[in-house]
């Protein structure tokens, strides 16, 4: 018929140009915001290790039997009479809230352990107060700072760098939590706090893992009890009901409802020098 409008062929090729761009931008802009975060992540890793490169330079590792530096370089260890002195002094200057220095032999932990009155500050500020994603390792704010608690919770990111509390996680192999028994404490009185260990385990973020104290004995010996019966490997660590003991707890990946922590009781509490 005369007069008639033909369709407009090109009105499909028009709306398949339009989706076609919208996808490509859409791609190219999640594509921008995944360089960010990558570029955010290692920036801030790298941050966070030299904060606590820098914070370790207030730290020496001395032959307690002679007073001098080991004539060779190595970490901590549990023998032949090598251990840490801290200024606390120069610590405490930068951040008063410092409370102790934590080292677990075979593993990263080497770091300031800080307290304050709340959970949230220091998941994001490193232990010299400046903020950093990698957060610092600090005391539960309803404990003392200074370990006299029945059980002093410890706190530390899992960071994927291995930073932090990340290297925890080594215990849930039998062959490293049976080679490696200790946890030590410097704290800014001169002494150096050794706690054994005898359990190691994945828990729920929340409950009864998290206790602080206890109303009596029977409830402390049961705490212990079920902790040696979760763990990655039975010990014949004694643990006594009058004892202190130290819980530290980091994330698990993939698992935001969870936690994996580690248990030592205090065997030892006796000056460094």
């Amino acid at each position: 018929m005369r007069g008639a409008q033909l369709p407009d062929k090109t009105e499909p090729k028009k709306k398949r140009h339009v989706v076609t761009n919208i996808i490509i931008i859409a791609a190219i802009a999640v594509l921008v915001y995944s360089l960010y975060n990558i570029i955010y992540i290692v920036g801030s890793n790298t941050e966070s290790a030299n904060i606590y490169s820098g914070l370790r330079s207030y730290t020496s590792v001395l032959n307690t039997e002679t007073g001098a530096a080991p004539s060779a370089e190595g970490g901590l260890t549990a023998s032949g009479g090598l251990d840490l002195v801290v200024d606390f002094d120069a610590l405490r200057t930068m951040n008063e809230e410092t409370a102790a220095w934590i080292v677990v032999p075979g593993t990263e932990v080497d770091y300031p352990v800080v307290h304050t009155d709340n959970n949230d500050y220091y998941l994001n500020h490193a232990a010299d107060g400046t903020e950093n994603r990698a957060g610092a390792i600090f005391i539960d704010a309803l404990n003392a700072p200074d370990f006299s608690d029945q059980n002093t919770i410890v706190y530390g990111h899992n960071m994927q760098s291995g930073a932090m509390f990340a290297s925890l996680h080594a215990f849930e192999d039998t062959a490293f939590f049976n080679e490696h028994t200790d946890i030590y404490v410097y704290t800014p009185d001169g002494n150096k706090r050794t706690y054994r260990i005898f359990s190691a385990f994945q828990t729920n973020a929340i409950g009864d893992t998290y206790t602080i104290t206890f109303a009596d004995e029977a409830s402390f010996d049961q705490y212990v009890a079920d902790a040696r019966a979760k763990s990655t490997a039975p010990t014949d660590v004694e643990v006594k009901s009058t004892d202190k003991v130290i819980t530290l707890s980091t994330c698990i990946r993939g698992l935001s409802t969870k936690r994996y922590v580690v248990h030592g009781v205090l065997v030892a509490n006796e000056p460094v020098l």
